[in-house]
């Protein structure tokens, strides 16, 4: 062996070296996939109706859409046959876990969870391992694990290899005293056909191709994808087969029921027997038989809706089913369902009573009658101890029972505005005032005496006379002037607002005691108030203490228009927006001017300041 030859095979034998120790670093975890695991024993099942069954089905790629189809209408016949005595799960697989659904009795849940059931957009490989670690989390002692394939395991979560991960998690579930029924079905899309050991390292050793109606007898089943509804027949009487399934539900009032739950007693052909929590008992019956009865034990409270059976006749208006038919590969479901009887109290609280039905009683999710929570006098409604805040109350869709009781308070102690008077007065009353001391008296307006010269009180001068400057009433010559003062002259018969054309009267406003008032309009006014409400005021342009009574009087008389418009009770005095529309509209009936914006004096610029 010469240098070269000596050269090149070291070189050759360091490149190997360096090669084995790449794949070594490169490939440490498929180094473990040759570490072969034990698959454990399968166990038997002691009671098989009414344990809960999960259906762990594979939607890969390769499974036709067809076979997905199958799938799914085998899984619903078997699940309608099953339910509701076992409560069933779902698993939908591929790479990973497409959708899943916890056991349940609700067969449209299920139902739901299958028929949505198919391929997605992504390559889809066959991952036992996620499938069953989904499935050992919904299982226990006594549950069955059917897990429905095409093929082989093609990917995995864990360590491994994809078989071996996979037997780990099915050695887990059978460990925890459930059972696994593998069935493999040859479809389509199954490449190199089925691996039966691979079948039953996750199950056992026992391979059906034929049927079966022991599932204890069974851990593998071959065969076509077009026997697979036979095969799940063949599980259903493996399960229920010659057995009454009775399943207790309550009638929640919302369009679905609830589980009854444990302790309804049912009498099957005279022998008691206990739902459990799920609300359902299992009868094996051994032989064929045709006169078979079940009879519901009803509790207080609770009264009977309806039944439905497989077959047999329902005794109207009974909780009774009989002439129930059983053979020794057919189950008879029955569900009793009841509504709940409901109770509605309610009660008054002191100073107060109630109007309608104070105790009720009402189905589950039906609604109550109206009751009215009513106050004594002097008293008034608060609220209902459970915070409705209105007297009258009719509950609806009622789920659980309830009492209630109203409450209520004292009315606040009203101020009495006129102690004078034998009634609360809350208010003060029209053409009255009160004071601070809360005494109403009759607003008066003042008399003037305008010929004081004269006995009697002249709230006018008198036709034919005129006051002269020494402020007397004297008559008028019948020649010559009147030597000054204010004469007085007989009336024209001229009617107030009679005029054929005629405006506004009056287009300022006034107040008692200012000295911005306009005094041509103040002389307007105590022109009017003489004409319209005989009120004998002096004609000086000065609103003073008499104009303002009269000027009040007009208002009360015609309140509807000037002070309910404010919401006032009692009248101001105060010449302003509803006041100079009345005068106006007195004065020139044709204007028709209707009630004014109603702008607060502070805020109107047009008002005269002091």
């Amino acid at each position: 062996m010469n240098k070269k030859t000596i050269i090149s095979k070291v070189f050759s034998f360091a490149s190997m070296f360096a090669l084995v120790f790449s794949m070594g670093s490169l490939g440490a975890v498929k180094a473990q996939a040759s570490v072969e695991q034990t698959p454990a024993t399968n166990p038997s099942l002691s009671e098989s109706c009414g344990m809960k069954v999960v259906l762990v089905l594979d939607s890969s790629d390769s499974m036709s859409d067809n076979d997905i189809t199958t799938v799914k209408n085998a899984a619903n016949s078997l699940v309608s046959s099953l339910m509701p005595a076992n409560p069933v799960g779902v698993i939908d697989f591929d790479t990973n876990i497409v959708n899943s659904v916890d056991p349940t009795v609700d067969i449209t849940t299920v139902t739901n969870a299958i028929n949505s059931i198919g391929h997605t957009d992504k390559t889809e490989y066959t991952n036992w391992d996620a499938a069953l670690t989904r499935a050992g989390e919904m299982v226990g002692k006594g549950d069955l694990v059917v897990i429905i394939t095409d093929g082989n395991p093609t990917t995995s979560d864990g360590a491994l290899s994809d078989i071996n991960d996979a037997i780990v998690k099915a050695n887990a579930i059978k460990n925890n005293g459930a059972r696994i029924l593998a069935i493999g079905i040859n479809s389509s899309g199954t490449q190199g056909g089925l691996n039966q050991d691979n079948l039953e390292k996750i199950s056992g050793k026992q391979v059906v191709s034929g049927t079966f109606s022991d599932i204890n007898l069974v851990d593998v089943y071959l065969g076509d994808i077009a026997t697979l509804g036979s095969v799940l027949a063949d599980l259903t009487t493996a399960l229920c087969g010659g057995q009454i399934t009775v399943t207790k539900m309550i009638d929640t009032g919302n369009q679905e029921t609830i589980s009854g739950g444990a302790n309804w007693t049912f009498k099957v052909n005279g022998t008691n027997y206990t739902t459990d929590e799920i609300g359902s008992i299992s009868v094996p019956i051994n032989e064929d038989s045709t006169n078979n009865t079940v009879v519901e034990v009803t509790k207080e409270g609770f009264p009977f809706e309806s039944v439905s059976c497989t077959n047999g006749t329902q005794t109207q208006g009974q909780p009774k089913v009989t002439g129930i038919s059983v053979t020794s590969l057919t189950t008879v479901n029955c569900t009793f369902v009841n509504n709940e009887s409901l109770s509605l109290a309610y009660t008054a609280g002191a100073n107060g009573s109630l109007t309608g039905s104070a105790l009720q009683t009402v189905n589950r999710g039906s609604d109550g009658t109206e009751v009215t929570a009513v106050a004594n006098p002097n008293y008034h409604f608060t609220s209902w101890s459970d915070g409705v805040t209105t007297a009258s109350r009719t509950d609806i869709n009622v789920q659980s029972s309830k009492e209630v009781t109203a409450s209520f308070a004292l009315n606040p102690t009203p101020i009495d505005l006129c102690l004078n008077i034998t009634e609360i007065q809350i208010e003060v009353p029209q053409g009255m005032e009160t004071n601070s001391d809360h005494i109403c008296t009759e607003i008066v307006i003042p008399t003037e005496d305008v010929c004081p010269n004269i006995g009697e009180i002249q709230t006018s001068v008198p036709y034919g006379m005129y006051i002269n400057k020494n402020g007397d009433c004297v008559k008028k010559k019948s020649s010559g002037g009147s030597s000054g003062g204010s004469v007085v002259t007989k009336p024209t018969g001229q009617v107030l607002g009679a005029e054929t054309s005629c405006g506004i009267y009056v287009d300022k406003f006034l107040k008692k005691g200012l000295k911005a008032n306009d005094k041509p309009t103040v002389e307007k006014i105590q022109k009017f108030l003489n004409d319209y409400m005989n009120s004998g005021l002096k004609i000086d342009g000065i609103f003073g203490t008499m104009t303002d009574a009269a000027v009040k009087a007009f208002q009360i008389k015609h309140s509807d228009k000037i002070l309910t418009p404010w919401s006032l009770t009692k009248p101001t005095g105060i010449f302003y927006l509803t006041t100079q529309t009345e005068v106006n509209n007195i004065m020139c009936p044709t204007l028709n001017l209707p009630i004014p914006e109603l702008i607060p004096l502070a805020q109107n610029g047009a008002f005269p300041k002091m």
